[in-house]
C-alpha cells in the first residue's frame, strides 16, 4: 500500500488535440480527463467525432484507458514508489 492517495501530471494530448490530466490512484485505477471530456462532448459516429461548437468531423483518436501515455505513466509512478520502498 502506497502512503499517498492519487498523483497526476499534465500533458499535451496529439490525440485530442490538447491539454491532458493524467490521474493514477494508489489502487493503480488511471484516468485522463482528455477522455472524459471527448466522451461528455462528443458526438461519435464510426471513429469520428464532432467537437461541441464544431462543424469540423475529426477523427477520434484517444484510445481511452489503453492510452499508451496512460500507461506510462502508471508504469513510471509505481515502479518510483517500489523504488522509494526499497530504499527505505
Amino acid at each position: 500500500m502506497t502512503d499517498w492517495e492519487i498523483t497526476s501530471t499534465s500533458i499535451q494530448c496529439n490525440d485530442v488535440k490538447g491539454d491532458v490530466t493524467l490521474l493514477v490512484a494508489n489502487d493503480m485505477s488511471v484516468r485522463c480527463t482528455g477522455q472524459e471530456q471527448y466522451q461528455k462532448n462528443k458526438k461519435c459516429r464510426a471513429g469520428v467525432l464532432l467537437r461541441s461548437g464544431s462543424k469540423k468531423l475529426e477523427e477520434w483518436k484517444c484510445k481511452g484507458v489503453n492510452c499508451p501515455r496512460l500507461g506510462a505513466y502508471k508504469d513510471k509512478i509505481f515502479s518510483e514508489e517500489t523504488t522509494r520502498k526499497a530504499q527505505i
